[in-house]
């Protein structure tokens, strides 16, 4: 059989979706059959009628990556919208890329996610995601890869079970932390995490292998604890997740993650001014963390924490502004004029019983109330 009958007789098998015929097929084609068969494709992807999915898919996908002379050819090919690739490709690429020692699977991943657009499938997610761990190269960093990347954790799959007499027993499942602190997209995606917006919505899954609820954040203080990734460098990424904001449900997740990470005074002390413009500009629940911290803290000189309750007394949150007050109420320095001054903005709060409060605590001293 000369090599054009060997191309031209696999066309017939990828187009329906002959997976191990292709294989065979592909991995046993010289080059000069791999270059017939490399000419055919972008016109077969084109003009098929109904699209390339489920096993013909995989079959375009093996001819793609065995014939094609690289990762730009391949992605004109598959990344066409009629083209949907999920995981079930995975075996048979790698199986025609190592009989042709095919060296730039990670490109086209790179190249797959950067051309489709809107959310990427859980499977498309992992078949791009095989390819680049089978080359042990660094993932895409795009939004889309990193949500999928997420995603992708609150699924665990899992471990293949040992044959065992009956009754059979239910999978076991890896815990999350353990699933982290093996994986080696952590160190590059990580970070992308606290910087794509509405991504922290889909941080608070419980880990299916302990039934925990808020596992990733758990995961990744106690990640921190053991050293596997930097916890200062976690904490600036929180807190600055934190100031730059994002909708509630995903502020939540970076909230929760804090309260994993416990700040120290000492750490507390060295973001003081991070923690003062979330005391005075973030959303409630924001703030309210921020006033905890600084109070448990207790790391402000009475100069600083008077210019902050200043702008704190102002805001429309009845519950921030009592505990404001409580802060400025057992403050064990000598009542003056300044601080009086400053409870008496909250005097003129809108909410009835902030401001009996205020007065109430203007009446105990004997400081002449300033107006603010």
């Amino acid at each position: 059989m000369n090599f054009v009958q060997a191309y031209q007789n696999l066309i017939p098998l990828v187009s329906r979706g002959s997976v191990a015929l292709t294989v065979a097929g592909v991995s046993a084609l010289d080059n000069d059959g791999r270059r017939g068969l490399a000419a055919e494709l972008p016109s077969m992807a084109r003009h098929r009628r109904g699209g390339w999915w489920g096993k013909t898919a995989v079959t375009l996908c093996v001819a793609a990556v065995g014939c094609l002379p690289d990762a730009v050819h391949a992605a004109q090919v598959l990344g066409r919208r009629s083209v949907t690739l999920d995981a079930d490709a995975l075996k048979p690429v790698l199986t025609v890329a190592r009989a042709h020692r095919v060296t730039w699977l990670a490109e086209l991943a790179h190249r797959l996610d950067s051309w489709r657009k809107g959310p990427s499938r859980p499977a498309h997610w992992r078949f791009l995601a095989g390819l680049v761990r089978a080359e042990g190269a660094p993932p895409p960093t795009s939004d889309r890869f990193v949500a999928g990347w997420l995603d992708d954790l609150s699924r665990p799959q899992p471990e293949p079970a040992e044959p065992r007499p009956e009754p059979p027993r239910s999978p076991k499942l890896e815990a999350l932390v353990d699933r982290l602190r093996d994986d080696p997209f952590l160190p590059v995606l990580l970070p992308r995490l606290f910087e794509v917006d509405a991504l922290g919505s889909r941080m608070l899954f419980r880990d299916p292998g302990l039934a925990q609820g808020h596992a990733f954040p758990a995961a990744i203080a106690q990640l921190c604890d053991e050293k596997v990734i930097d916890r200062y460098d976690v904490l600036n990424a929180t807190l600055g997740r934190l100031e730059r904001g994002d909708r509630p449900g995903a502020l939540r997740s970076f909230l929760v993650l804090h309260d994993a990470l416990a700040p120290t005074p000492e750490e507390i002390a060295m973001r003081s001014a991070t923690y003062l413009r979330l005391l005075t500009e973030a959303p409630p629940a924001v703030a309210t963390m921020a006033q905890k911290a600084l109070r448990r803290a207790d790391v402000l000189d009475v100069e600083t924490l008077l210019e902050a309750s200043r702008s704190v007394l102002r805001r429309p949150e009845k519950a921030l502004v009592r505990s404001q007050l409580t802060w400025l109420s057992r403050l064990t320095v000598p009542w003056d004029e300044r601080i009086a001054g400053v409870v008496a903005v909250a005097a003129c709060h809108p909410a009835p019983d902030v401001r009996q409060r205020a007065m109430t605590l203007l009446g105990k001293i004997s400081a002449v109330p300033v107006a603010a």
